[in-house]
C-alpha cells in the first residue's frame, strides 16, 4: 500500500509531537503517524505524567457514558494539539469522501495516538459508529495514559507491548512497587554481603552465581501481596488503552524468570491478548531486556516472529 504525503511536521515543543499525515486514494485511507521521544521537548512531555482530569465534548464510546476522563497530562496536551489541528480536515474533507482514518505511533507517539483517537471520536459523531470502520488506532509501546474504565472502553485501539518493555509498565503504582521490590532485594544483598549498587540491585534481581536472589515463587508471592489491595480507580492509576497484545517468548524460560533478550529466540514469540489491567502489565519485568525491548527494531522483529504461526492466547 503506497501513500502520498500531505504533511510532515518535525517541530516539537513540550506538549507537542512530530507527526505526518499521508493518504492512499485507492484504498481511501488516511494515515496519521506520531513519532516517539527524540528531543528534550519530548522528554518534558513524557515526564508531565500526573493524571489530569479532562471533560470531553461528548462520550467517546457507548460503553463509557461519562464525559470525564483522567489522562497523562503531557500526552493529553499533545493529543489536544493534534486534535485541534486535524479535526476540520477529517470532518470536512476525509469523512465526506468516505476515507478511513488510521492513527499510529511508537512510545510517546503511541500514547498520543490513543488519546487523539479518543478525542476525535468524542468531537466527531460520525467516527462513533462501528469501532473500526471509520477510525482505528494502532499503538506500539504506549505508556499508561488513561483511567481504568476509559482504557477498557476503547475497542477502536489495539496496543502492542513487546516482551518486557518498560514503557507500557511505567505507571506510578508500578514504580512504587518496583521501589519496594528493590528495597527487598537490597536487604537480601546485605544478608549475603553483596555489593548494593543500583546496577547490582538490577543484576542480582536476575541472578547471583547462577541462582536467583529471589526465586520465581517468592517474586510471584511478593506481587500477589502488593496487588491484594490494589485500587484500579485511584487517581494515580493510569492504564494502556484498548485491546492489548503482549508479545512473549515461547517456552518455560520466561515463566521461571529467565531473561530472554531481544537477540535470543526471535523465532519463538506469540501474542497474549488482554487489556491494560492484565497481570503482565502490573509490574516492571526484572529482565535485562526491558530497555532493548522498547526499541522499534525489536518490535518489528518480534511482531514478524509472532505473526509467522499466528499463535495467540487470550487472558
Amino acid at each position: 500500500m503506497s501513500f502520498d504525503l500531505l504533511r510532515f511536521d518535525q517541530s516539537t515543543e513540550p506538549g507537542r509531537v512530530g507527526h505526518y499525515i499521508a493518504i492512499n486514494h485507492v484504498e481511501k485511507v488516511v494515515l496519521i503517524g506520531l513519532k516517539g521521544t527524540s528531543t528534550i521537548s519530548d522528554v518534558l512531555t513524557d515526564i508531565m505524567g500526573d493524571g489530569a482530569d479532562y471533560y470531553l465534548e461528548s462520550p467517546f464510546d457507548e460503553n463509557y457514558t461519562s464525559k470525564q476522563i483522567r489522562a497523562h497530562e503531557g500526552i493529553l496536551t499533545a493529543a489536544l494539539t493534534m486534535a485541534d489541528e486535524t479535526q476540520k480536515l477529517i470532518e470536512k474533507l476525509f469523512l465526506p469522501c468516505k476515507y478511513r482514518v488510521l492513527i499510529t505511533g511508537h512510545s510517546l507517539g503511541a500514547g498520543t495516538a490513543c488519546l487523539l483517537g479518543l478525542l476525535l471520536r468524542s468531537r466527531i459523531s460520525a467516527l462513533r459508529g462501528d469501532c473500526k470502520e471509520y477510525l482505528e488506532v494502532f499503538a506500539f509501546a504506549p505508556p499508561p495514559v488513561l483511567n481504568y474504565d476509559a482504557a477498557l472502553a476503547c475497542p477502536f485501539i489495539t496496543s502492542v507491548v513487546n516482551n518486557s518493555d518498560i514503557v507500557p509498565r511505567m505507571s506510578l503504582p508500578n514504580l512504587v512497587t518496583l521501589h519496594k521490590l528493590f528495597l527487598k532485594v537490597h536487604h537480601k544483598q546485605e544478608e549475603k554481603g553483596l555489593l548494593a549498587s543500583p546496577y547490582a540491585l538490577a543484576k542480582d534481581l536476575i541472578k547471583v552465581d547462577d541462582e536467583f536472589i529471589m526465586p520465581y515463587e517468592e517474586l510471584s508471592d511478593f506481587y500477589k501481596e502488593i496487588h491484594k489491595n490494589e485500587d484500579v480507580r485511584g487517581e494515580d492509576s493510569l492504564f494502556v488503552p484498548g485491546r492489548v497484545i503482549v508479545l512473549c517468548p515461547i517456552g518455560e524460560e520466561r515463566e521461571k524468570g529467565e531473561d530472554k533478550s531481544s537477540k535470543d529466540a526471535v523465532d519463538d514469540f506469540f501474542g497474549v491478548i488482554g487489556n491494560g489491567s492484565m497481570e503482565m502489565l502490573k509490574r516492571v519485568e526484572p529482565y535485562l531486556s526491558l530497555f532493548a525491548d522498547h526499541l522499534g527494531a525489536s518490535y518489528i522483529a518480534h511482531l514478524k516472529a509472532a505473526s509467522k504461526d499466528c499463535e495467540s492466547t487470550t487472558v
